[in-house]
């Protein structure tokens, strides 16, 4: 049945597969079924079940026969593959928008004071992600093309301060209550914008500053695998996000607290033990971990364009003869498919090195330490006195700490130069190809000798210490080191090293450069 958005009263207001109300955002964007003379509509809460169950290999059923669902329609197995998840975009952007209902049937936008912290994220995140927008502008117009009603998208329905006239009673089943959320769907972050399946012992997160932009800007932060150091199979979409940003924010306490989210799942995995499932296990026992609206609307455009590229792509081989060639046999064809998977993996891992030739890491990356306390003749590091030049370029700096014959300790420090160095370093600064001033000279102080406790856990000489015990450390090597004697021994103490203004900078330029 085509979209009515005249307020006239649908004729089908349950839904066939599971008998419950259709919303009016169901109504709204039916199904765009190829069928002519097929009408099937069902909720949206059946059409992502039918997306997870076609995302598995393969399922079983009551009776213990193994079958494969596919993105068909139920009522005419027409294929629904290319179309189904503008239909799911369109109709969450409609269950999603932010409105209360007054007495009289009429809708009225919420004023940013009524909303939670959560939803003022979701709202301006939406406002601002010109990506996201597009993507909803591009399924409506397809949505319409395909129903012939030759009408443009208002672009206004995505300013969310635009009431809309038509009832959503569907959505909306309390007054008092602005969001209807099932069990898949929500925040995993609290109204102070942090993950809560992350852990934090040290580096407590109530220092962290996280304002209404800050919060906006955490969900609008484009998930950087090459700052995870291969553990983004053991976090969430939503933790990895949090740790790009955390890790990009230009922020030397935020740096400090990503390096303690990473030594935790580090240290689970190294445990044979998936972080992201045990933590799902703990925190909502028999139900799926809570993801962010705007996750959950960026994961069915990432879908959608997916399965668009498929079906031009399979157009295409049909047309060059290509499909003709794959009738040749099944062993033939899982060997065209092998080989097809090892060429895109390869062209992956090329396109990550040159990524990574065009945007460097920090030489001195941020890493976390746990520590126990001794006396300083047996305690796991020594410290030397340095100073930080106020340059970013410090940040691409090898620092290497020699001790001789006689007892003397020399420092070397060798920068590193690349184009794609010069180029983050150059990111924001009014002087090219310099160093990157962006403070004057410093104290500070490096690690000058390591014992087998600190090696096993990463530190090398060279390592600037940052902070300690959950502060940030501004001092000289003998301070450092007479707090570490008033500990009693055997007491745990933390470290984060190289969480520096210097690294700092350096990878929020290198986000910045990126992105252009």
């Amino acid at each position: 049945m085509p979209p009515n958005n005249n307020g006239q009263q649908y004729e089908d207001t349950d839904c066939p597969i599971c008998t419950s109300s259709l919303a009016t955002y169901d109504h709204s964007h039916p199904i765009q079924c190829t069928s002519q003379h097929c009408h099937f509509n069902f909720c949206l809460t059946c059409i992502e079940s039918l997306i997870k169950s076609t995302k598995d290999e393969s399922n079983e059923a009551s009776d213990g026969n193994v079958f494969r669902v596919f993105l068909h329609c139920p009522n005419c197995r027409s294929n629904l593959g290319p179309s189904i998840r503008d239909t799911v975009l369109l109709r969450k952007v409609d269950k999603y928008r932010v409105l209360k209902h007054l007495d009289d049937g009429d809708c009225a936008v919420v004023r940013d004071e009524e909303l939670s912290a959560s939803e003022l994220r979701f709202k301006y995140a939406l406002e601002k992600d010109v990506d996201v927008a597009s993507a909803i502008e591009a399924a409506g117009a397809r949505e319409d093309e395909f129903f012939g009603k030759g009408i443009e998208m208002d672009v206004d329905a995505f300013d969310l301060g635009v009431a809309l006239s038509r009832s959503l009673s569907g959505s909306f089943g309390r007054k008092e209550s602005l969001w209807s959320f099932d069990d898949e769907e929500g925040f995993e972050a609290d109204e102070d914008g942090v993950p809560r399946s992350f852990i934090f012992r040290h580096h407590s997160m109530h220092k962290i500053s996280f304002e209404k932009e800050h919060n906006q800007d955490a969900t609008l932060v484009e998930t950087d695998k090459t700052l995870l150091c291969g553990l983004e199979a053991f976090m969430t979409e939503q933790e990895q996000q949090f740790v790009t940003y955390l890790l990009t924010s230009g922020d030397t306490t935020k740096l400090a607290a990503a390096t303690e989210m990473m030594h935790h799942v580090s240290s689970l995995s190294r445990q044979g033990i998936f972080p992201n499932m045990k933590r799902q296990k703990s925190s909502f026992e028999g139900s799926q971990i809570r993801r962010s609206m705007m996750e959950s609307i960026r994961e069915v455009i990432r879908e959608g364009n997916e399965e668009r590229r498929k079906d031009e792509e399979k157009g295409a081989r049909y047309a060059v003869g290509v499909a003709a060639k794959q009738l040749g046999g099944h062993i033939g064809a899982i060997a065209g498919e092998r080989r097809e998977q090892k060429l895109q993996n390869d062209l992956e891992l090329r396109k990550q090195m040159e990524y990574l030739a065009l945007h460097p890491l920090p030489l001195r990356m941020p890493k976390y330490a746990e520590l126990y306390a001794s006396s300083s003749d047996s305690f796991a590091l020594t410290f030397l006195d340095d100073e930080w030049d106020g340059t970013v370029l410090d940040a691409f700096t090898k620092i290497t700490v020699n001790k001789s014959l006689l007892g003397k300790v020399t420092i070397k420090k060798q920068h590193a130069d690349s184009r794609g160095i010069r180029n983050i370093i150059d990111a924001c600064s009014v002087k090219k190809n310099g160093k990157g001033v962006v403070d004057t000279p410093t104290q500070r102080v490096i690690v000058a000798s390591i014992g087998r406790e600190g090696g096993q856990q990463g530190i090398v000489k060279g390592d600037v210490v940052t902070h300690f015990s959950g502060e940030e450390f501004v001092g000289t090597a003998g301070e450092l080191i007479a707090l570490i004697e008033s500990i009693n021994d055997g007491e745990l103490l933390t470290f984060a090293f190289n969480a520096d203004k210097a690294c700092a900078e350096a990878l929020r330029r290198r986000s910045i450069l990126s992105k252009e």
